[in-house]
């Protein structure tokens, strides 16, 4: 019987993972655990909202909201989230535009292995000054170190 009604619930496509309905882009199926998951202080439910929120999946396109769970989740060492904020200060968006911070959280974000925020490190490394990275570096550090 129990084999029935989970054959049944996959059939429908239900599913308790927000994680895995993210993937299958059923994102009205992922957005409610992925609350749920964020206000338990789950850092990857946080990222993956604050895309949600950047993308406008599942619903209106909020930077705000975005840059608010990319920055709680980023203050607390997500890697993806570093990068994700880092992006979001190279573009200005929801943020001033400030290639200083973009190269400060990419740079953070690499340091914890995160690949894609090592390119881009390397690549916006390039057109700032050795003083000028430095500087990103530190006000990235002091904000890890400030939780603000």
């Amino acid at each position: 019987m129990l084999l029935l009604l989970l054959l049944a619930l996959a059939a429908c496509g239900t599913t308790s993972d927000p994680f895995l309905a993210y993937r299958e882009a059923r994102y009205a199926d992922a957005r409610p655990g992925f609350e749920r998951l964020t206000r338990e202080g789950h850092l990857g439910a946080m990222n993956a909202l604050g895309v949600m929120h950047l993308l406008g999946l599942d619903g209106p396109r909020d930077l705000e909201r975005a840059h608010e769970l990319f920055r709680r989740a980023a203050l607390a060492g997500h890697a993806d989230a570093q990068r994700n904020l880092g992006l979001l200060h190279e573009r200005g968006l929801a943020v001033p535009k400030s290639m200083l911070l973009a190269y400060g959280w990419y740079d953070l974000a690499a340091r914890a292995g995160h690949e894609v925020a090592r390119i881009q490190a390397e690549s916006l490394g390039a057109q700032l000054s050795a003083n000028m990275a430095r500087q990103g570096r530190e006000q990235v550090e002091g904000l890890m170190r400030g939780g603000q």
